[in-house]
């Protein structure tokens, strides 16, 4: 397919409007989805180009409604100028995510950013459900979902475990996902991490990735950027954000808090949990049905994160043996 004469011809009425005749498309450092983005050059202001499935008609229909959400409720997300079947044009954010920015920074440097970034994750938690849109959920069914996804793509096709040993893991699992469904969900992001927080020349910060916003715990965005896989903030300063965060939510008006920490503490492990063992499934899938070995790096960080999570509850002893020795062994 030649991506020139695909954009060109999908968006025929923004290029003829906005006098557009020749440019270049130039791939972008895809996340691990099914989306392509493309650097549209040799115009005056360069934007990007995101390529999706034609036939799915939702994901566009659900990038379009929460770009605009986000925008009603104050949070800052790339302006979209073009969107139609297949494709959606956007604002051009640069190079720079947030685990580029900091990555080289002081403590107090990443403190800061991310002292201000729990505020999004909170002002996102307080925004309004409608009844007018169907909203996915982290149900019993979801979370289900997830752990079986990540059992057959990194549990049997990278470790090279059987189905029995998927099945053992599947059902431990269950002791984990039961109590997430069971409490309330709000609006979250679902996947705010530092690769998904980009900063403009200017410094100011802006959400991507949002489209598969849904129902979820309070806690599973915070997990999200603090147990983020591609880069580590530290014990001392998780601590601290984790304190803030639940401290602030308590104030807050539409914002289902905790009011006993040791239960907020409690369930943010559990969505830990469950959320990187659900990331290791994505990169092994990238990697098996994809053939983009990028992700591979991120699992050994990952599987060493969830050890140590794991390691603080006894319940979870079956589930922690039996993943870490196949997982050690191969």
């Amino acid at each position: 397919m030649n991506v020139e004469n695909y954009i060109s011809d999908k968006a025929n009425e923004y290029f003829t409007q906005n006098k557009i005749k020749n440019f270049k498309a130039t791939p972008l450092v895809n996340d691990a989805s099914t989306r392509s983005y493309f650097l549209i050059e040799g115009v005056e202001d360069p934007f990007v180009a995101c390529v999706t499935e034609p036939n799915n008609k939702k994901q566009n229909e659900a990038f379009i409604y929460w770009n605009k959400i986000y925008r009603e409720n104050g949070i800052p997300v790339p302006k979209i100028y073009f969107h139609t079947e297949g494709l959606i044009l956007q604002e051009y954010l640069g190079v720079q995510s947030l685990i580029h920015s900091v990555g080289g920074g002081t403590k107090n440097e990443i403190r800061e950013v991310y002292d201000f970034l729990i505020n999004y994750i909170l002002k996102i938690g307080q925004m309004e459900k409608s009844r007018d849109y169907q909203y996915d959920s982290f149900d019993e069914k979801k979370l289900d979902f997830e752990v079986d996804h990540t059992c057959q793509y990194f549990i049997q096709k990278i470790l090279g475990a059987n189905k029995e040993v998927s099945q053992i893991i599947q059902t431990e699992f269950q002791k984990i996902t039961r109590v997430l469904a069971q409490h309330k969900k709000i609006i979250c992001h679902r996947d705010f991490h530092s690769k998904n927080i980009m900063r403009r020349e200017n410094g100011e910060v802006a959400i991507i990735d949002f489209q598969d916003s849904m129902l979820g715990l309070p806690q599973y965005d915070l997990c999200s950027l603090l147990e983020d896989c591609y880069f580590d903030i530290g014990r001392e300063l998780r601590w601290h954000l984790k304190k803030s965060f639940w401290g602030k939510s308590k104030e807050l008006e539409g914002f289902y808090a905790y009011d006993d920490f040791e239960v907020f503490q409690m369930i943010y492990d559990f969505s830990a949990i469950q959320r990187l063992f659900k990331a290791i499934g994505s990169f092994s899938y990238m990697k098996t049905e994809k053939k983009n070995e990028g992700y591979l790096k991120y699992i050994g960080f990952a599987m060493e994160k969830l050890r140590l999570l794991m390691m603080k509850y006894e319940d979870f002893k079956v589930l922690r043996k039996t993943l870490f020795k196949y997982y050690y062994e191969s």
